[in-house]
């Protein structure tokens, strides 16, 4: 039984990753947050809440930096497997309870060793934070300390003289000595146990002051020479890659080349021992099999619950789509919902039209009349359209409509013209003492006109949408809208160039709500071709884009059986432990991919055309009886010009951006993406 369950996991990660010896990976391919939510209820529609951690409680921050901590080292590691082409395995968010946890019914008694096996005082120690499986140089096992040389690092708020850094490096040195007595017994029914080596990151802290705090403290250097392999002559704190080795801490995604040649010369890879073991094809395969097979179920908990962590790029496409979907609000924007009169400023966002509509829906639940006013003479391209259109119905051209409970009327106003202001209100028919509930529309606010139905109607909910707050009458509340929370960080900042500095409403801009995560590496493809071959009529583009999501994202390898929603669970007994409920992410499917393209309509279609050549279904969006949708297979690819999505908004969770021209390019229309694409975006860059 056995040797069947061992060839069964070889066979299955084979399945998992057809270029498992000639690729990188890392397992989850991308880091989720440990941010907690709770949920609230706005007229039977769900929102989520992030918790904030509390400021006074030292290991919820930690908590928070950690996370940070570990995605500034992932951005570096990422960076080295593309600059290097290294093949190799990193996996993280892993903990010895997680090994072979979910052998399934047919090998629940395998006889593989197991970390419970590991007998030995230390059971509260910590796992390490990632474990890299390389093809040439063996398993590297990482530690990574968010300690850094700021006050609030020390217990008590006061600087300690380095004493949080020798805490953390005592911590660090623990969890290496014990990681090689795990792999050591989880590796003995094998003739060979991989090299392991270990490294110590500090991504927030200088060398010298990591050198200045534990020179004092003898035994402690000793033994982090032993975990770092330092010969007696040597500083053991050279080896540990520190603030200045990676990447800027405020900007951890922008890596520069010097960074790959620093940590490989921080581990030494070039070094070879007379004792290292050759990683073979076998053993490769036999460490990868257990630690990233079916088998290893690593888990996060999201809103009280445990998630599946994600083995494969599509699911984790797939539930970073799913948790981005969700209306999701930061804790400080929920008490707006009970403002009476609130101006939300900043450009035009999901996140203002996910307030406006919660708002509107709560009133119309409670039976008020709703009225929108709009300025715009082109009815399709305003901004209060888009609001009527995701009230009355779900907003999606693929999704079922959904009527409102109340009164919801659109009125056309001339808000510009102050001597209009009675000619206007006559057109909403209201009455004394009504409790009239007004939205307005983001163009043109006239402060006579607010300030005339505030006074005449006193009880009135009156909510308006500015760029700026220049327009903002006295006494009115105002919130200003310059984050996006419905798409990942990743994408905002491959569209643009100011996403840094966003902060959302209530953020004082410290680390303390952090989004459920990073989200993939955004994905580009260059057109080659010159001449009359723009990137819209190529079909070797296209093929290339139909190469990527038919091996990556509509593999249909799943590391659990099949889900199709974000609610969906899967139920796990696994020796030793109680039955668990586990959430995974719904499945990847054709529809949950949009193309966008920038150049003209008419353009569209030998692209596509070379998509349906590969066999992929296209849809693309049709104007039918006055109203838009997506004509075609139900589950297929939808297709649309990005000029569309501002009176027919559309959110996906893998958006193919393609160029009209090399970026920045038309950089207002590439914001919408911003707007539309909840996971993996991918670029198709035109001609210089």
């Amino acid at each position: 039984m056995t040797n069947k369950f061992m060839q069964h996991l070889i066979d299955n990660v084979k399945e998992m990753y057809p270029e498992i010896l000639d690729s990188c990976h890392f397992v989850p391919p991308v880091y989720f947050n440990k941010t907690r939510y709770k949920t609230y209820s706005v007229a039977d529609k769900v929102v989520y809440i992030p918790v904030i951690p509390d400021l006074k409680n030292k290991q919820d921050i930690s908590i928070v930096r950690h996370d940070m901590a570990m995605q500034h080292v992932l951005h570096c590691l990422h960076h080295m497997a593309d600059q290097e082409q290294e093949k190799m395995f990193v996996l993280t968010q892993f903990t010895y309870s997680d090994y072979l946890n979910n052998p399934g019914t047919d090998f629940q008694q395998h006889r593989l060793p197991v970390p419970s096996g590991v007998i030995h005082k230390d059971d509260d120690v910590s796992c390490v934070d990632f474990v890299i499986v390389h093809r040439e140089h063996g398993v590297l096992v990482g530690v990574v300390k968010a300690v850094s040389d700021k006050v609030e690092d020390s217990d008590d708020g006061q600087q300690d003289e380095g004493g949080s850094v020798v805490t953390a490096v005592t911590e660090a040195v623990q969890q290496l000595q014990k990681v090689n007595r795990v792999i050591r017994h989880v590796m003995s029914d094998q003739l060979q146990c991989p090299t392991v080596r270990h490294t110590l990151i500090l991504p927030n802290l200088p060398r010298a002051l990591l050198r200045g705090a534990v020179a004092k403290h003898t035994d402690l250097v000793e033994k982090l020479r032993w975990c770092l392999d330092a010969t007696a002559s040597e500083d053991p704190t050279n080896q540990c890659p520190c603030v200045e080795d990676l990447s800027p801490p405020s900007t951890p995604w922008n890596v520069r080349s010097h960074v790959v040649n620093t940590l490989r010369d921080r581990w030494k890879w070039t070094r070879v021992r007379v004792d290292d073991v050759v990683m073979t094809d076998d053993l490769y395969f036999t460490v990868i099999a257990r630690l990233c097979g079916p088998a290893t179920q690593s888990t996060l908990d999201i809103q009280d619950q445990p998630y599946l962590l994600p083995k494969t790029l599509a699911e984790a496409v797939s539930l970073t789509g799913d948790l981005y979907e969700r209306c999701t609000l930061h804790p400080d924007m929920v008490a707006m919902l009970n403002e009476k009169r609130l101006f939300l400023v900043g450009p035009h966002s999901d996140e203002k039209m996910q307030m406006l509509t919660l708002a509107a829906k709560r009133w119309l639940s409670r039976g008020r009349k709703v009225y929108i006013l709009s300025d715009s003479t082109d009815t399709r391209d305003s901004m209060m359209s888009l609001l009527w259109n995701t009230l009355i119905t779900s907003g999606d051209p693929d999704e079922a409509r959904d009527p409102p409970r109340g009164h919801l009327s659109v009125v056309q106003c001339d808000l510009s013209n102050k001597n209009e202001v009675e000619k206007e209100l006559e057109k909403l028919n209201l009455k004394e003492g009504s409790s009239p509930c007004v939205i307005v529309q983001d163009t043109v606010v006239n402060g006579s006109f607010c300030e005339t139905v505030r006074g005449r109607y006193p009880d009135v909910y009156f909510w308006a949408t500015s760029s700026t707050n220049k327009n903002v009458p006295e006494g009115w509340t105002l919130k200003t809208f310059i984050k996006a929370l419905t798409c990942p960080p990743a994408v905002v900042r491959a569209v643009s160039n100011v996403a840094v500095t966003q902060v959302s409403p209530g953020d004082d801009g410290k680390p303390t709500c952090l989004p459920p995560t990073d989200g993939p590496p955004v994905i580009y493809f260059n057109h080659v071709k010159v001449g009359s071959w723009a990137v819209h009529y190529c079909k070797d583009c296209s093929k290339e884009v139909a190469d990527f999501l038919i091996k990556h994202l509509f593999t249909g390898n799943v590391t659990v059986s099949p889900a199709h929603d974000v609610s969906a669970t899967n139920t796990q007994t696994t020796p030793g432990h109680t039955s668990t409920t586990l959430n995974r992410a719904s499945i990847l499917q054709k529809k949950d991919v949009l193309v966008l393209f920038e150049s003209d309509r008419d353009r569209m279609n030998q692209f596509l055309i070379g998509l349906t050549e590969c066999g992929i279904a296209v849809s693309t969006l049709k104007n039918v009886n006055g109203k838009y949708t997506f004509t075609g297979q139900h589950d297929s690819v939808r297709a649309m010009h990005v000029d569309r999505l501002r009176w027919c908004p559309v959110r996906k969770k893998v958006v193919v951006y393609v160029e009209k021209h090399r970026s920045p390019g038309d950089v207002y229309k590439k914001r919408l993406v911003i707007r539309t694409c909840t996971s993996q975006m991918i670029v198709i860059r035109g001609n210089p």
